[in-house]
């Protein structure tokens, strides 16, 4: 079988993108939860550095999950249910244990410490402080429990998504999955608003219809061999509409909505026409992209060079690693007054940098090198 290295590059570009979104939330704040936040006074940055976290949120995590079905489809064709799920307990489940009893109390207790000027013990730190925190690993929890389900669900059950034999959706078959994802979505969100986590793993139920439907189109997708069939046209066509919404609908839709004036909590849930256009908006945008990716990096970068193997066979690394990365290079500036703007743009290629070379390190170690 020959390796696909164009979704080995585009996830190198999807772990990136997740490293600035977060410290574009750092400068610019948006819904979700993180560790460290300053305030941005500049409108016109905090527009682009909101716009930049949108689209982000509108396709990254959910094609993240989409990939990971793609491979465990091909992972199940290969070995035994058995040697699958341990391979993914392992793989998944010691670094998910590993961030929340190292990684993130010593977050927090930086945040702790450093933001808040709070000098406790290590002692009384535990006792006082809320220190058990998913944080960006709240994605590694949702795909073993997708995984699992559909593995050892599978042993019991015949699942469509297991047997399923299609070809390439139409155009208008894939608007359709839009407008049920939009629809679902916004009754979701009716109740459970983008922003609201499932504590304590930090699930946002507002955006987990997208994630399951493209999980489940990621397994059917390795089955028939989609990827490979999306047609430069079609992905093209995807991407117009997707310039239109974020160069038009964005603005048209914020302005009329009444962001200005009266914030983004309307856009974000509730029986509103703002929810159910920003439902709209993320699913076209994010679908968009994801079909313009996967057919642009087949066609121009299905290669790699010592230098993308590197970061593609450090990503994971990078995603488990990089909360803290991030937070330390962030309190180091926290004093320095040149703006939150300016903090972004000096520190993005520093903490891109930072992580990937860090994590390239620490994967190579003997007791890491199993399962990063």
């Amino acid at each position: 079988m020959n390796r696909k290295y164009y979704i080995d590059n585009i996830r190198i570009l999807l772990t990136s993108l997740v490293v600035l979104h977060h410290l574009a939330i750092t400068y610019a704040g948006g819904p979700g939860l993180w560790y460290y936040v300053e305030p941005n006074s500049n409108p016109v940055a905090n527009l682009i550095l909101t716009l930049f976290v949108a689209t982000n949120q509108s396709f990254f995590m959910g094609m993240f999950f989409l990939i990971s079905a793609y491979f465990l489809e091909k992972s199940l064709r290969r070995k035994s249910v058995n040697q699958v799920v341990r391979d993914k307990l392992k793989r998944l489940g010691i670094p998910l244990l590993f961030y929340i009893l190292i990684l993130s109390p010593v977050i927090m207790y930086l945040k702790v410490r450093y933001q808040f000027d709070l000098d406790l013990s290590i002692a009384e730190f535990f006792q006082t402080q809320n220190w058990l925190t998913f944080g960006p690993i709240w994605f590694v929890a949702a795909l073993l429990l997708f995984t699992l389900t559909t593995v050892v669900g599978g042993q019991f059950i015949k699942l469509p998504l297991l047997q399923t034999t299609a070809t390439l959706p139409s155009n208008r078959q894939i608007l359709a999955g839009v407008l049920f994802i939009t629809l679902v979505s916004f009754m979701v969100r009716i109740e459970i608003p983008v922003g609201k986590t499932l504590d304590p793993f930090g699930f946002q139920l507002a955006h987990f219809t997208q994630y399951i439907v493209l999980f489940c189109v990621g397994f059917i997708a390795s089955k028939n061999n989609w990827l490979e069939e999306i047609s430069t046209a079609d992905a093209k066509l995807w991407m117009r509409a997707v310039w239109v919404f974020l160069l038009v609908l964005f603005p048209t839709i914020f302005y009329f909505g009444g962001a200005l004036t009266n914030g983004t909590d309307i856009f974000m849930g509730g029986f509103t026409w703002q929810s159910f256009a920003y439902s709209l908006w993320e699913e076209v945008v994010g679908i968009g992209i994801i079909i313009g990716l996967f057919s642009w990096y087949r066609e121009k970068r299905n290669k790699q060079g010592a230098l993308q193997k590197n970061l593609s066979a450090s990503a994971y690394t990078v995603y488990i690693f990089h909360s803290l990365i991030l937070v330390v290079l962030s309190l180091a500036l926290r004093n320095l007054d040149i703006g939150s703007t300016a903090k972004f743009v000096i520190l993005a290629p520093i903490v891109l940098i930072s992580c990937f070379a860090i994590s390239n390190g620490i994967r190579k170690l003997p007791i890491a090198r199993d399962i990063l």
